[in-house]
């Protein structure tokens, strides 16, 4: 016992320094990590708060942001594989052609190209054809109304037999860029190898 009492002060600290270690710094940290929970909920909180107060503005962009997607939407044709894509697209143009009695003497398609920023692959379409002027008139109306979109980037014509009281016969040719949407699977593909 009088060594107890010879070496209370040393008792006292060890005490002291266990009641520190095992109930003092277990509150502190406890406190710690409950000021910062208490802050992160704040934040969502005020989050939550800033779109509910905002909530007309987003929803009046998000309908503008939907109109606008339509509007790019009429630009790109539905994924189809590119040999049916290319077989339709002739086919509609040989159709048009023939609607507005003009003759297709021509069919060119060149490379295509990969629009990896818009997820879009771009093909360019040469129409070499030959009618009347009236005839082509109509045919350029009826590709200005199409849906998608048709972008015609040339047109070069000639005009042969021109008289007074005849328009005379269009020998031409059209460069028509026809963008097509990626099908889904390859889209997230290129969006992974971006990242």
């Amino acid at each position: 016992m009088s060594e107890l009492k010879q070496h209370a002060f040393l008792l006292i600290v060890v005490a002291v320094l266990l009641l520190a270690k095992f109930v003092y710094i277990p509150i502190i940290d406890w406190q710690d990590r409950t000021q910062a929970n208490i802050i992160q909920q704040e934040k969502k909180l005020s989050k939550i708060q800033n779109i509910l107060e905002n909530k007309n503005l987003i929803v009046n962009e998000n309908n503008q942001l939907t109109d606008a997607l339509a509007i790019t939407n009429q630009l790109f044709f539905d994924y189809q594989p590119p040999a049916a894509f290319k077989l339709s697209q002739q086919k509609k143009f040989e159709a048009l052609l023939s609607e507005n009695q003009l003759s297709l003497t021509q069919v060119a398609w060149e490379k295509s190209i990969d629009i990896d920023s818009l997820q879009v692959t771009h093909y360019k379409l040469g129409v070499y054809f030959k009618g009347g002027a009236s005839n082509v008139v109509q045919f350029t109306s009826a590709l200005e109304k199409n849906i998608p979109y048709l972008n015609v980037s040339d047109f070069v014509f000639s005009i042969k037999q021109l008289r007074g009281d005849y328009i005379g016969r269009f020998v031409g040719h059209i460069i028509v860029n026809l963008y097509v949407k990626r099908p889904m699977d390859e889209q997230r593909l290129t969006t992974k190898k971006e990242l």
